[in-house]
Formats: C-alpha cells, sequence, structure tokens
C-alpha cells in the first residue's frame, strides 16, 4: 500500500511528497523486516500458535517504543515538508506490523474470514486512496488512514485480554531469544538493508522531486 501510494503521488504531480514519504516508508520497512526475524515463516512451518502471542507481545512494546522516539525526532528535529503523512504512514507500518501476527495466527488456525475481511477493506482503501489524491484532497486521505488504522486495531480486540495476561507472565528472556538472539534476525538484517541504503542515497544525492520519481519507478 505504502509504495503504491509513492507511484499516485508521483503520477498526480506530488514529487516531493513522494520523495519523503518514500524514504521514511523504506527505513520502517527495513525496521520492521529486520526486526522480524522471518517469524511469520517459523510459525507457519512449525505451527506454534504461542510463538505469534510472545511475538505480538514484542512488537507491541517495540513499536510503541519506536512511535513515540520517532514522534519527537520528527517534531524537534528532523524537517519534513509533509510531517502530518509523514508520522501518519510511521504508525500505520507499525500498526501494521503488530497486527501481522494476528494474520499469521489465523493462517496457522485455517481461519480466511478476517483475509477476506481485510481483502475488501483494503479494496476499499485504495480505490478512495486514488480518488482522493487524484483532486489533492489530502485532508480526506489523512482522515482515510486514521480510520484504517482504527480498523485494524479494533479487528485485534480478541487479543488485547489475552496478551493482558500473558504480559504478567512472560519471560522477556524468552521473547529476546525468540526475536533477536536468532541467526533468523541477521538474515533478515541482510535481505532488507540495501534496500534502505540505496534510498537514502538518492534522497541525498538528487532534488526530492527527482528522488520521489526514482523511488515510483522502482516500486
Amino acid at each position: 500500500f505504502s509504495s503504491f501510494i509513492v507511484v499516485l503521488l508521483v503520477l498526480f504531480g506530488h514529487y516531493s511528497m513522494a520523495a519523503e514519504l518514500g524514504v521514511v516508508v523504506s527505513f520502517w520497512v527495513t525496521i520492521t523486516q529486520i526486526f522480524s526475524s522471518n517469524m511469520r515463516s517459523i510459525i507457519i512451518s512449525e505451527q506454534r500458535r504461542d510463538y505469534a502471542s510472545i511475538t505480538m507481545i514484542y512488537r507491541l512494546f517495540f513499536s510503541i517504543g519506536l512511535i513515540l522516539i520517532s514522534y519527537f525526532l520528527i517534531k524537534n528535529f528532523i524537517s519534513f515538508e509533509y510531517s502530518k503523512i509523514i508520522i501518519l504512514f510511521t504508525f500505520l507500518i507499525l500498526i501494521q506490523w503488530i497486527n501481522d501476527m494476528n494474520l499469521v495466527t489465523s493462517e496457522v488456525k485455517n481461519k480466511l474470514l478476517i483475509f477476506k475481511f481485510f481483502m475488501l477493506i483494503n479494496i476499499i482503501l485504495t480505490l478512495l486512496s486514488f480518488i482522493f489524491l487524484l483532486n489533492s484532497n489530502f485532508q480526506n486521505f489523512h482522515y482515510l488512514l486514521i480510520v484504517y488504522m482504527g480498523v485494524i486495531l479494533v479487528s485485534l480486540y480478541s487479543y488485547y485480554i489475552n496478551l493482558l495476561k500473558l504480559i504478567t507472565k512472560i519471560n522477556f528472556s524468552k521473547i529476546y531469544d525468540l526475536n533477536i538472539k536468532t541467526v533468523a534476525f541477521l538474515s533478515s538484517f541482510a535481505l532488507v538493508f540495501s534496500s534502505l541504503a540505496w534510498r537514502i542515497m538518492i534522497y541525498n544525492i538528487f532534488d526530492k522531486a527527482i528522488a520521489g520519481i526514482f523511488f515510483a519507478c522502482f516500486s
């Protein structure tokens, strides 16, 4: 979805916004993929739903920390021309990262209803995004992102009570061993770091408008 929005921004002439969003999205996708440690593949291959619950707690706390730090930096130190959309996509990507464990649990259980639900939501989201950006209606586009994040958070309702119970019992050393202290963590880092590196170089070398077009072309 993030790459799709970068492409739309360039197609509709919003090159600078596409450049800022492209490099920030790449950063967060890189961070989340690195710290995912290939858990989706591990959970599915080993059919370990307990891993999904442990990983969701880890991602929840990690994401809250990242959101607070990034919001503080963007507001005080990092100058973005389009800070509002940058902050919204930061929240969105991290919330989607948490929701990934909700989806993988349903995948292991072979419950497909949630996938059909999100497919419908994503189709609506895509169409409305196209209409809003075509008409440069960024205010409604911002509202749309907020509503989408709300839908994701509501879809996680069944996990909230269970997570509260697990938090009181969880062994944090197990979280570290499962998600950080693993060869899968290094594998994730090696695979995705190069994507972020070339985007940062392009963003720094070229004018933002040109960088936005490059990002859209690669996307």
